[in-house]
Parts: C-alpha cells; sequence; structure tokens
C-alpha cells in the first residue's frame, strides 16, 4: 500500500482515522468534558491566528531592516577584506566621536 500511495499519504489517512476514533470514543465516554475541551482548543486556536497575524507584519519589516543594514555595511566597508587596514591620512590630535563626518568617510 505504501509503495502506491507514498508514506505521506498514509500517514495522514492514518492520522485522520485515528482522530475521529479518539472524537468518538471521547464523545461516547463523556460529550461535556469532549465539547468543553473542543471549545477551548478552538479559541486557543483563534488567539494564536489573531497573534500571528499580528507578528507577521513585524518580522516582515525586521527582515527589510536587517537586508538595509547589511547593505550599508557593506557599503561602508567597500568591498574590502576585514583583516586590511586603510592607513591614515594624517596623525592630527585624538578623534572623537563625530570627528570623522559620517558612517562611511574615511577621513
Amino acid at each position: 500500500m505504501r509503495n502506491l500511495l507514498g508514506t505521506g499519504l498514509v500517514d495522514f489517512v492514518g492520522g485522520v482515522l485515528l482522530a475521529l476514533l479518539s472524537l468518538g470514543v471521547l464523545l461516547w465516554t463523556s460529550p461535556l468534558l469532549t465539547a468543553i475541551a473542543l471549545a477551548s482548543i478552538s479559541v486557543f486556536a483563534l488567539v494564536l491566528l489573531k497573534a500571528f497575524g499580528r507578528i507577521r507584519p513585524i518580522f516582515r519589516e525586521r527582515g527589510k531592516i536587517n537586508a538595509e543594514v547589511t547593505g550599508r555595511l557593506t557599503e561602508c566597508a567597500g568591498g574590502r577584506a576585514g583583516g586590511e587596514r586603510v592607513p591614515r591620512r594624517g596623525r592630527g590630535g585624538p578623534r572623537v566621536f563625530g570627528a570623522r563626518g559620517g558612517a562611511c568617510s574615511r577621513t
């Protein structure tokens, strides 16, 4: 049977049949507890659906920001290898933050 239909389809059909059989046993044992369990699982699924709907755009924006930062870092490096040094043009005074002019300037 598995050779004819594939293992994924056989596993899926077996899981569906087992779930239906389990649901029947639960309904036969206690319909009230089964209804409470199904209701709580449904509420949990709806909460997850809402949460992922709200979080998905945040992760999409995070990917855009990450790509932009990576592009800027590549521009600043100018294609140089990480271990190479650019010789300084002058010895000047002590450097202070902002004295260089910008993130990518090489003065």
